[in-house]
């Protein structure tokens, strides 16, 4: 059987494909993040020539780009892939367990002789979905693994995420998770920071997650400066970086839930920053989260 299991953050997906051609392939920047553990959802995959049905209700529109909805008491992403009428459906059970993938439009048929089922920002959709239900957190920010310590800089676009990410880069002993999106989630009591596959500026990425000791909130300076977050202020910048359900309020109380605690837990700092290599041996010299 063609399929393929992803891993991002603790969530794992089951890609299951209904048909013999085309066969699945994950792309380039997926393939670190593939699992053999048991998958939290097993999505059907499934090639359409043609697919028309209306929402019974439209919770959350991106224009001419992506749209979710209530169809038959499931839950409904579509992707419109570009104006061909190319595009993507994905069909959620009510408990998030399994679901239904159709790839809609000739070309799905008739051209590569391989496709990936979830083109973003889909995956990404889903795992926010999975993510509410209290399983994590995912954040516009870069991370990396420095020698053991999962150091989070957060931001908005603009802030220097990439530029940070390029500095860690050339430290010896650091990793870098990724530049510009990933995931929080708690194991055996500790924060856990995971990389994903949906990097920005820089095209490295790590499927290795690393304990999470600090989050640091960039801000552009004229010198590297660094001053400890009240956990109120923290979550209140968190929230603004944070990939959240706005179209289901219970999800969005799980959210601000996990962040509540996460800061309690995890120390949170306003970084001023120099985009120079000085910045690494600054945030090191100091050994706040050692």
């Amino acid at each position: 059987m063609d399929h393929k299991n992803i891993q991002l953050g603790t969530i794992v997906i089951s890609l299951i494909n209904k048909g013999q051609h085309p066969s699945l392939e994950l792309p380039v920047s997926y393939q670190a993040f593939t699992s053999r553990l048991a998958p939290d959802i097993i999505l059907q995959v499934h090639r359409e020539k043609a697919w028309a049905f209306e929402l019974d209700e439209v919770l959350f529109s991106v224009p001419e780009n992506w749209t979710l909805g209530i169809w038959h008491g499931k839950k409904v992403i579509q992707k419109v892939l570009n104006d061909s009428g190319l595009h993507q459906v994905l069909i959620l059970q009510p408990d998030y367990g399994a679901g239904e993938v159709y790839c809609v439009g000739d070309r799905w048929l008739e051209g590569s002789p391989i496709f990936y089922p979830l083109q973003y920002p889909l995956d990404m959709l889903l795992v926010i979905n999975l993510l509410a239900l209290g399983k994590g957190v995912a954040l516009h920010a870069a991370a990396v693994d420095d020698q053991g310590q999962g150091r989070l800089f957060v931001g908005r676009s603009g802030a220097g995420k990439s530029t940070m990410a390029e500095l860690w880069l050339k430290a010896p002993g650091a990793r870098i998770l990724n530049d510009d999106r990933v995931i929080i989630s708690q194991q055996n009591g500790a924060y856990t920071v995971h990389g994903t596959p949906w990097h920005s500026r820089l095209p490295v990425v790590s499927s290795q997650p690393a304990p999470l000791a600090g989050i640091y909130f960039l801000e552009h300076g004229q010198e590297n400066t660094i001053e400890p977050l009240s956990p109120s202020d923290a979550v209140a910048k968190l929230m603004v970086c944070c990939f959240s359900t706005h179209w289901d309020p219970e999800g969005m109380n799980s959210t601000l839930g996990y962040l509540n605690e996460l800061v309690k837990r995890v120390p949170c700092y306003e970084l001023g920053v120099v985009p120079d290599t000085g910045v690494v041996n600054f945030i090191r010299a100091r050994n706040l989260d050692r």
